[in-house]
Parts: C-alpha cells; sequence; structure tokens
C-alpha cells in the first residue's frame, strides 16, 4: 500500500473468493496506508503538473534514476527506487521482515521529506525502515506545489495550496503547477487552466502566473511554504511589501527547515517573499 500510493494510478486490486486485503482488515496497515495516501494526496497538485508536461512534451512521470542522471552508471542499475519526475525520490521496502533499506541516493542535495533534513551522504546509503514509513527525498533545486489532503480529489481541490522549496547548491530553486477545472476536456487545447512558475533565488521567492486561462483558483490561497536547507534564521520576511508576524515562521535550526504559514497569498495573481538576514 505504501508503494502503490504512489504509482500513478493508485488502486487495489482483488477478486472474488480470495482473502481480503483491504487496508482495514489490519490496523497496522490501515495506519501506514492512511499516512502514504495522504502524502499521495498533499502532493497531487504536483503530480498532476507531471502529467500536463507529459502531455505537452512527452516527459515521463515516473521515471528510473539514470533518466534524471544518465552519466551515473550506478543509477543504470537501480530498479527497486524511482522519481516522481526530476524532484521525489521513492525508495520502497519491497521484502518481508526488512528493518533496514540499503539504497541508493546520486551525487546530489537530498532532503528528508518527512524530517526535512538534508541526507548527509550520497551513494549506497542505509536507512531504517519501521512499518509506517516510506523513505522519501525531495531533491535540491526544485519546489513542489501541494494541498492540503481531504477524504476525495472534489474535496482536497478545495483546500488551500502549500510549497516544498528545496534549495539547491546553488542557493536557488524552480518548480511550477498546472491547474484545470478537473471536469472539462481538452483544457489545454482550449487554455482553459493556469499555469503558475515558482522560483527561489537572492534570497526571494516568487510566483508569476504565465497562463491565466481558468477562474477556478479564484477563491484558492497559498497558506504554507515550507523551505528546505535555510542556513539561518531571516531577521525578516516580507510579503509583498509586508512583514509577516513572528507567529506566522517557524525555524528548525536541527533541520535548516523555516515553515510560513497562515499566508491567504491569491492564487490569481503574482506575489513575491523577500527574505532577510
Amino acid at each position: 500500500m505504501e508503494l502503490g500510493a504512489f504509482y500513478p494510478f493508485s488502486r487495489n486490486h482483488n477478486a472474488l473468493g480470495t482473502k481480503p486485503q483491504d487496508p482495514a482488515v489490519w490496523d497496522s496497515v490501515a495506519s501506514a496506508s492512511r499516512t502514504a495516501l495522504n502524502i499521495r494526496y498533499t502532493l497531487l497538485p504536483y503530480l498532476y503538473t507531471l502529467f500536463f508536461h507529459s502531455h505537452q512534451l512527452g516527459s515521463t512521470v515516473v521515471r528510473p534514476l539514470y533518466h534524471e542522471y544518465p552519466t551515473d552508471l550506478r543509477a543504470k542499475s537501480i530498479d527497486k527506487q524511482f522519481l516522481w519526475g526530476p524532484a521525489l525520490l521513492i525508495s520502497p521496502v519491497l521484502e518481508a521482515g526488512q528493518t533496514k533499506l540499503n539504497a541508493y541516493l546520486p551525487d546530489d542535495i537530498w532532503y528528508d521529506y518527512h524530517t526535512g533534513k538534508v541526507e548527509p551522504n550520497s551513494g549506497n546509503v542505509t536507512w531504517d525502515t519501521p512499518l509506517d514509513k516510506i523513505n522519501l527525498h525531495v531533491r535540491g533545486g526544485f519546489i513542489l506545489p501541494t494541498q492540503d489532503p481531504a477524504l476525495n480529489t472534489m474535496l482536497s481541490r478545495k483546500n488551500p495550496f502549500g510549497l516544498i522549496v528545496a534549495i539547491g547548491s546553488n542557493n536557488a530553486s524552480r518548480g511550477d503547477l498546472f491547474w484545470d477545472d478537473g471536469e472539462a476536456l481538452d483544457s489545454v487545447e482550449n487554455n482553459n487552466y493556469q499555469h503558475h512558475q515558482f522560483t527561489y533565488s537572492n534570497n526571494s521567492l516568487k510566483m508569476e502566473i504565465i497562463v491565466n486561462g481558468t477562474t477556478t483558483l479564484t477563491a484558492s490561497r497559498m497558506d504554507t511554504i515550507r523551505m528546505l536547507g535555510m542556513k539561518g534564521k531571516p531577521s525578516g520576511v516580507i510579503v509583498d511589501g509586508t512583514a509577516l508576524g513572528e507567529n506566522q515562521l517557524n525555524y528548525d535550526a536541527a533541520t535548516e527547515a523555516l515553515s510560513l504559514n497562515q499566508l491567504a497569498l491569491s492564487m490569481i495573481r503574482n506575489w513575491e517573499i523577500r527574505f532577510t538576514f
């Protein structure tokens, strides 16, 4: 169930006359499944955007490591880990009773999705694998759009958005968001969608609307932003000229992660957040 939560088409299958295998049969499986599926729903805006790029460019949604690291010979042999697009690494447990996972990290900056902490080593690594956790890592240099999860996609589409900003080696990151009404056919061909670009550089995080062809985001807001790899707490955070209150930001020195909350930023106009040190 934890692995299946990160398949593009995530669905459990069974047949009449066989043993029940839905998550609710076992409390521990139900709990682990709930955690993984909530992460999937949180990341649906990123996954949806990957399908947009696939539609436009023919790029892959799920891809092997060597698609992103073609000169890494070790990456070519990895068939038990995979990526969502260029930025999210999924490293599942595939063997029964396993308490440690031997995995591989290409030479790059990788942040633990769960803690926000940068991985200290690349190459061959070993991680603890408790039953209720699937190992996920965000690649430095990328920005992932998120959304608060709900019971189904109709409800989650009404929830506030967020961003995971994984700062790269050049102190910069980039990402985007594709959004349409979730129902109509040919939304791209009919220009009935919005396309947002996110960039972080020179201590400035910006959202710019590239295509503004739908009004479905009129009431939507960007509420939370999670900055990974922030070297020190900023002395000030300025949102379109207005300083954030101290209660709207939290910096964890141990993980170098900065969380911004209660932002209520519009999704139908450009905005900028500046960090001062």
